[in-house]
């Protein structure tokens, strides 16, 4: 080996001269050499030959390499390249002068102050290379130098990765190190066993807190001059490493509280317990109390000081010699950031034990549900949850999810066992599992309260009902009681609210009680104190409130809040938030409103086009295109003043003009047969109604057409005859005569079409004006139905059902121009359905025309007369879309900041 060595002195590589041996690893050896060309000395690192042999590892080394020489910061060795000369392969890096922080701490402890500056910069550039994703994975003193200057810089950053052989899975990728000193692969950097975290260890995927794992070592090595896990065998250290706990007596007594408290969070075993964010440890170090050296004292002082000393000494003895108490946990908080490939929604939830998320994300244009555990680096998808749609939730022993996807509410363990069907359901917007075994969910679509069902399957029946206003009921909350529970009642007007129900109890006597007023507030959690343990013990209500989440104590007792309210953390919507009963909070970090582009497709699901720029669409108002196909009208929200209002594009012209231009919102855009008039629903002055202009009046407010008062209102469709709109609680089908009289005149009177204990919505006259169609969720799930139109004839009710037209679940119709043929949306996609009306109405056989496309605006959709172009709103990529999940641990302690 020396004389190897000695050859390599005085020889070329390129255009580099190899001066001296500077020292020899199982990454190969390493040299000093001045580059001829910029007149520089640089490190040279010769790969081990049987690596640089092996053409796939080379090639993956060099990508390792590449991602590795863009870290830049002061306290990180630079990586200038890497190149090939005489059949070498080799690395060329910055020449760090100095010792390595293995050789300093070979002559002792070093003194606390000078410690935590090294562990300082050492935690600042870990924390450069973990912005960009970088894990060091072997960092130790050996790998560590202090240069002459007393700068630190960190080596062999990520290397450890690089030099690993390609896995054979991706379970194995991030496998641990350790040096392997076989003959048959000798070179292959494994790491330093001293230095690894426990999953490391057992051989599991690692991430950044395996460095902050390596880190903690580092830094206790540093103050004591012994290593954190030691032994005479490999295996004894990793014995300490895996189950063993350092000598934390031998910290000296000036050590800092703060940093005796930050070592313990940096070398918990567990990865979820420990510290997720070595920028944590950096600002703690920043904020160390130790205290500089003083000047000397006048000589009569030092008497005096001899006693304290003394005195101290004596107290220190007493108080050291008794078990420490346990440092409090702190808070760590970590984001998890979507990939190029999986994007995330607003849709997630947090285990009850607080070791793993559940959320809905789009991967390959298809939503599913994922799981990630917070241990973990890598989300998985469940197979078998394809379509995945709306809030998930968890059994209480966080082994179960509950999740809604192809018309059905069903549940799915966590490992990935097939998923089981619970019951029919339109939709999910959050719900429990009770520990009897029963769930409480909503649907969130309009006009709809609360069900329960059994988690076993069956039939879900309804818990709460809407009162007069209301639009929905969302997102169920359970009590540590397990009987009592908090839910949104939202309306479309000032209103609304968090209300206190009761598991079990009609749905008439639901939400007597209100909580919290709306104001802003959509949804809330509860979360017991997690150091209590006692699901009866006082707790906290988590909302958010405009973009603040905010916490206030609540009354078990009571069932009631109290005391002042805490903001938490800001610009988090109101749309995700999520905790566990262990002290673990997750919401989605706020961005814009996310952004769809209206987008043409074919009979086969092609792309033909697309209308306009991309905007914030309104969900619950479709386009709707002119009768004569050359505009379209659509409602979409200002993102500044975050006003709604209806729009007019012009597809000859390729211009998108405001129709609507008052400080209210306008929703639901409906053309009248001729094209010449346009008709909506506004809110103004508290105060739901329709109201129509012409097609060219750009400038004026409208004509009021029925006022509705507190009740959302929504028309659908314009006739010779009159509006069909929806409206009521739940929604029924109403039409207004339009041409008759004067407003309020019972020759304007709204006459009901279909009504009763159910919910109708959507209706649509056929173009000949015979029939029209609604959807319905009769059979306990949405379906389209058709009822013949006559004028005159009085209302049916909603078990005097039409002629049920589609299968499994469905919404959305629209008819061809020559009312021969219906279109809708199921989970399977957009369908069609034959139509004959002579002698007598008769449906065909559905028929999948084309996949739809994923999007959260599944029913923001028309197509033109000819039944041969369609018009969807497809989601288009915005910061929303791109806006991390934020996990906080041990919550609780913001409450004393």
């Amino acid at each position: 080996m020396r004389a190897a060595i000695a050859t390599m002195i005085g020889t070329k590589l390129s255009h580099y001269e190899i001066t001296s041996h500077l020292g020899t690893g199982g990454m190969g050896e390493v040299y000093q050499a001045t580059d001829s060309k910029l007149g520089r000395r640089v490190a040279i690192k010769l790969l081990p030959e049987a690596f640089a042999k092996d053409a796939d590892r080379v090639a993956r080394f060099e990508r390792e390499a590449r991602v590795l020489a863009s870290l830049n910061h002061p306290n990180i060795a630079a990586i200038h390249g890497i190149e090939q000369s005489g059949g070498r392969t080799f690395l060329v890096m910055e020449l760090v002068d100095g010792e390595t922080l293995a050789v300093r701490i070979k002559r002792g402890a070093i003194p606390v102050h000078e410690a935590l500056g090294i562990a300082r910069e050492i935690a600042e550039g870990l924390e450069a290379a973990h912005e960009k994703g970088i894990v060091h994975r072997d960092l130790k003193p050996a790998n560590v130098k202090i240069g002459a200057d007393g700068k630190v810089k960190i080596l062999d950053f990520g290397l450890a990765k690089a030099y690993a052989p390609e896995p054979a899975n991706a379970s194995l990728s991030d496998s641990p190190t350790m040096v392997s000193m076989a003959a048959t692969d000798p070179g292959i950097i494994l790491g330093t066993a001293a230095y690894m975290s426990p999953e490391q260890a057992k051989g599991r995927p690692v991430d950044r807190r395996s460095d902050i794992f390596a880190f903690g070592c580092v830094l206790y090595e540093m103050l004591t001059g012994h290593a954190a896990f030691d032994g005479e065998t490999v295996g004894e250290i990793l014995a300490g490493v895996l189950k063993g706990e350092p000598d934390w007596n031998r910290l000296p007594a000036r050590t800092p509280q703060n940093i005796r408290r930050l070592m313990g969070r940096c070398l918990q075993k567990e990865p979820r317990q420990r510290l997720h964010a070595i920028a944590d440890a950096r600002l703690e170090l920043e904020d160390r109390t130790e205290t500089p050296p003083v000047a000397a004292r006048r000589h009569w002082q030092w008497p005096f000081i001899a006693v304290l000393v003394l005195a101290a000494a004596v107290l220190f003895g007493f108080f050291y010699s008794r078990p420490e108490p346990a440092a409090p946990l702190e808070t760590t908080q970590f984001e998890i950031a979507q990939t190029s490939s999986v994007i995330f929604s607003d849709d997630f939830a947090v285990s009850p034990d607080g070791r793993k998320l559940a959320f809905i994300a789009t991967t390959g244009g298809l939503p599913r549900l994922w799981v990630r555990s917070m241990d973990s680096v890598e989300p998985r998808s469940l197979a078998g949850t394809e379509g995945a749609a709306g809030t998930p939730f968890w059994s209480p022993d966080s082994r179960f999810i509950v999740f809604y996807a192809q018309g059905k509410l069903q549940k799915i363990a966590d490992d990935g066992s097939p998923a089981q069907t619970l019951c029919n359901a339109t939709g999910l917007s959050g719900g429990f599992w009770t520990h009897d075994n029963k769930i409480v969910f909503a649907s969130g679509t309009f006009g709809s309260g609360l069900f329960q069902a059994s988690v076993t399957g069956g039939t879900a029946s309804a818990l709460t009902k809407l009162s007069l206003g209301e639009s929905t009921h969302l997102y169920p909350t359970l009590l540590p009681d397990g009987h009592h529970f908090l839910y949104s009642r939202a309306t479309l007007n000032p209103g609304g609210g968090i209300y206190l129900g009761e598991v079990d109890t009609a749905p008439d006597q639901q939400g007597t009680r209100k909580v919290l007023s709306l104001s802003g507030t959509s949804r809330t959690a509860y979360i017991a104190p997690s150091g209590s343990g006692a699901v009866s013990a006082d707790g906290y209500l988590l909302f958010v409130r405009g973009s603040t989440l905010t916490a206030q104590p609540w009354d078990n007792q009571r069932q009631e809040t109290r005391g002042e309210a805490t903001p938490i953390a800001e610009r988090v919507p109101t749309t995700g938030l999520s905790v566990s009963t262990t002290g673990v909070l997750v919401y989605r970090m706020s961005g814009l409103a996310a952004e769809a582009q209206l987008t043409w497709f074919d009979r086969k699901g092609q792309v033909v086009g697309t209308v306009g720029e991309p905007s914030v669409l309104e969900i619950v108002s479709p386009p709707a295109l002119s009768p004569d196909g050359k505009f379209v009208a659509f409602a979409r929200t200002d993102q500044q003043s975050q006003n709604t209002d209806i729009w007019l594009f012009d597809f000859a012209r390729g211009v998108s003009t405001k129709f609507t231009s008052d400080p209210n919102p306008h929703l639901n855009p409906v053309w009248s047969p001729d094209g010449s008039q346009i008709a909506f629903a506004a809110l103004r002055s508290g105060e739901w109604g329709i109201y129509r202009k012409a097609f060219n009046d750009l400038t004026g407010n409208g004509e009021l057409l029925y006022k509705s008062g507190a009740l959302p209102v929504r028309p659908s469709s314009w006739s010779r005859d009159g509006l069909l709109y929806s409206a009521g609680s739940p929604f029924d089908i109403w039409m207004l005569p339009v041409n008759a009289g004067a407003v309020g005149s019972a020759d304007r009177k709204p006459q009901p079409l279909v009504h009763g204990e159910f919910n109708e919505r959507g209706a649509r006259f056929s173009p000949d004006g015979r029939f029209y169609t609604y959807t319905s969720n009769l059979s306990s799930k949405d379906e389209i139905y058709v009822q013949t139109f006559n004028t005159g004839s009085s209302a049916h009710t909603s078990t005097a059902e039409g002629t049920k037209i589609s299968i499994d679940g469905a919404g959305a119709a629209r008819w061809s121009g020559d009312s021969r043929e219906i279109f809708y949306l199921s989970a399977t996609g957009v369908m069609s359905v034959d139509l004959s009306t002579t002698p007598a109405f008769q449906a065909g056989a559905p028929k999948l025309l084309f996949k739809a496309p994923p999007s959260p605006l599944g029913l923001y959709w028309d197509v033109t007369a000819d039944g041969q172009r369609f018009l969807f709103a497809v989601p288009v990529s915005t910061q929303s879309s791109a806006a991390p999940y934020r996990v906080v641990q041990n919550w609780e302690n913001l409450l004393k900041r």
